[in-house]
C-alpha cells in the first residue's frame, strides 16, 4: 500500500480477532444523494465541497485498505475458484457462486472506490449532516481544535519524523500558515468541516490499514472496515450511523482524540494535498 506522510502523533486504533472479512460489492456511492433532500447551510455545503478535494485527492486514496483489500480480493481468482469446486463437491451451490463472482465483484468496486469524483463524494456524505448527532459530533472536534490552534504553530507541526525544518518560503509552509490563520480566526470558516472530515478520514484510514494487516479480526474489526467503505463512498448516512456507535460503544472520547490532533492533520492535508482549495 502506497504510503502518505504523516505527523507523529496521528491516531491510531486497533483490534485483533480472528475472523474473515466478506463484503458486499455494490458499490453505494450518491446513494444518500438520492434521498429526499432537506436545506444545508452554506457553511456546510462549502466545508463538504472542501473536504471531498481532500479525502478524494490522489494522493490520500491509496491511503484507504478498502481499496487494496478489494483489489488484492480480485487478483485471487484461481484460489477462490479451487474453494468454489470444493463448495460445488460439497453441495454448496450459493457460497461456490459467490466465490467464483467474488474477484469480479471485488474488482468492480475497487475501481468504483477510485474513481468517484470529489464532487459525487461531498454530495453523498450531506446526509451525513442530516444527522443531529453527528453534527454535535463534528462542532465538538472543531471547537476542540479551534482552543488548541491559538496555541498552535504550523510550522512546527511540519516537521515531523525528525524532518528538517523547511524554509519559510517553502510552498506547503506557506500553504499550511494560510489555512492556519483563516481556521484560527473564524471558528465558522467552511475549512473546519473539511479538516474535521479530513481527520476523521485519517483515523479511518490508519486503524482499517493497521487491522487489515493484522492476522487477527474481530467483530470490531469488521465494523472499521465497513466504516472506511461507507466513508470513502461518501455515504453519509451510513457513516454518521457507523461512527456515533463507535463512539457510543467503544471511543466515547473520539472527538477529543481527534480534536486535540487536528494540528496534525492539517500538516498531513497540506504535505499530501496543499494545492486544494482550503490551502489558498
Amino acid at each position: 500500500m502506497n504510503a502518505m506522510h504523516t505527523p507523529s502523533g496521528s491516531p491510531s486504533y486497533m483490534w485483533h480477532a480472528g475472523r474473515l472479512c466478506t463484503a458486499n460489492s455494490e458499490s453505494t456511492m450518491g446513494k444518500a444523494s438520492r434521498s429526499k433532500s432537506s436545506a444545508l447551510d452554506d457553511r456546510t455545503r462549502e466545508g463538504l465541497a472542501l473536504a471531498g478535494e481532500m479525502v478524494r485527492h490522489p494522493q490520500v486514496l491509496p491511503t484507504f485498505a478498502s481499496i487494496a483489500r478489494f483489489s488484492d480480493m480480485s487478483k485471487k481468482a484461481g484460489e477462490l475458484s479451487m474453494f468454489g469446486q470444493v463448495a460445488d463437491a460439497i453441495g454448496e451451490d450459493e457460497l461456490a457462486q459467490a466465490l467464483r463472482e467474488a474477484p469480479l465483484g471485488a474488482a468492480r468496486v475497487a475501481k468504483q472506490l477510485k474513481a468517484a469524483a470529489p464532487q459525487a463524494w461531498a454530495e453523498g456524505m450531506q446526509q451525513a449532516f442530516r444527522n443531529r448527532k453527528f453534527v454535535d459530533f463534528i462542532d465538538q472536534m472543531i471547537r476542540i481544535a479551534h482552543t488548541k490552534f491559538w496555541s498552535s504553530d504550523p510550522y512546527l507541526a511540519l516537521q515531523f519524523n525528525k524532518n528538517r525544518p523547511a524554509h519559510p518560503d517553502d510552498p506547503i509552509v506557506l500553504a499550511i500558515t494560510r489555512a492556519h490563520c483563516k481556521l484560527t480566526g473564524d471558528l465558522r470558516q467552511p475549512g473546519w468541516i473539511a479538516l474535521a472530515l479530513f481527520c476523521l478520514g485519517r483515523v479511518i484510514a490508519v486503524t482499517s490499514s493497521k487491522s487489515y494487516e493484522s492476522d487477527e479480526w474481530t467483530d470490531v474489526t469488521l465494523m472499521w472496515f465497513d466504516l472506511e467503505r461507507s466513508f470513502l463512498e461518501g455515504d453519509g448516512r451510513d457513516t454518521a450511523k457507523a461512527v456515533l456507535e463507535l463512539k457510543k460503544e467503544l471511543l466515547p472520547d473520539l472527538p477529543e482524540i481527534i480534536g486535540s490532533r487536528m494540528m496534525h492533520g492539517l500538516a498531513e492535508a497540506a504535505i499530501n494535498a496543499g494545492e486544494t482549495s482550503l490551502f489558498q
